[in-house]
């Protein structure tokens, strides 16, 4: 990326009556094909522009996002799997290749990734799309059911 230099500062009239300065950069080359705007028109389409949602498209499939997950998580139940494992031989005095070492191995191991995966899978997109929904169907609930109370008291009364 090459370095440009400002070579000028272009004054421009602002809706609101203000000025601002734009600097004119000497190696960056003029647009093509865009229309002169006026300042109205400006200010217009910076509004416009703001308002617009951002949508954000994620690339990849749910095997990539679980092959990711395998990857972020693998070594940390393991690590705890192990610590369970080792408090269990000396606090516990399991044997040390033991069906209940190996159950508390895969114990451990299980618990951690279990966490790990309800996090995933709560902070993913797809667990933010349905935290979103059931949080929109609860005010819905609760706006029908005010609702109802209202029209309820208004034939009682």
């Amino acid at each position: 990326m090459s370095k440009s230099k400002i070579i000028e500062m272009k004054r421009i009239t602002t809706s609101d009556g203000g000025t601002t300065y734009i600097p004119i950069r000497a190696n960056m080359p003029e647009p093509q094909g865009l229309a002169p705007m006026g300042t109205a028109t400006l200010a217009e389409q910076q509004q416009q522009m703001t308002a617009q949602p951002v949508v954000e498209k994620l690339m990849g499939s749910y095997q990539d996002r679980a092959i990711g997950f395998s990857i972020k998580t693998w070594q940390v139940s393991l690590l705890f799997g192990v610590i369970a494992w080792l408090l269990a031989r000396v606090g516990a005095g399991v044997p040390l290749f033991s069906v209940r070492a190996l159950l508390i191995l895969a114990l451990g191991a299980g618990v951690v990734w279990f966490a790990a995966f309800a996090l995933d899978l709560l902070l993913s997109p797809a667990g933010v799309a349905w935290y979103k929904a059931r949080r929109f169907w609860n005010y819905m609930d609760r706006e029908q059911r005010e609702r109802f109370d209202y029209w309820r008291n208004v034939r009682q009364n």
